[in-house]
């Protein structure tokens, strides 16, 4: 994982994001099976959210440190148009297919982008769903 782009930003944002991994806890525990699924979308939402707001907090991202926090906001809103829409029991929706595709897609970019940058722990944030259940 070495490359050029790996730097003070990148140190910050690993530590950042594993920080926030370390203490993320779990979401609500909530009924029925859509009210769960709604709770661990608001929760992994919540999660991303933070995690962009302290990516952005540090400063000086090079063009890849731009790109882990515009996809990290982009997982957040997915994740929150998620938890909306498993909140209106919409959970066989034309939009619900669309989001979870979109998500899966942002949160492989955040793989990629994570791997150039040796932060880990900011692609364990972006993956994060909330436990299945």
């Amino acid at each position: 994982m070495s490359s050029s782009a790996e730097g003070p930003w990148a140190a910050a944002a690993e530590r950042a994001c594993g920080d926030l991994y370390g203490s993320r806890g779990t979401p609500e525990r909530a009924t029925p099976p859509d009210g769960q699924m709604a709770a661990d979308a608001r929760w992994a939402a919540d999660l991303q959210g933070q995690a962009a707001s302290r990516l952005g907090g540090i400063g000086g991202a090079d063009s890849y440190g731009a790109l882990l926090i515009q996809d990290m906001k982009y997982a957040s809103a997915l994740n929150q148009d998620l938890g909306r829409l498993y909140g209106e029991n919409a959970s066989a929706s034309d939009r619900l297919e669309m989001d979870k595709a979109q998500l899966s897609q942002t949160q492989q970019q955040v793989a990629q982008i994570s791997d150039i940058l040796g932060t880990p722990s900011c692609a364990a944030v972006a993956e994060e769903t909330a436990p299945a259940r």
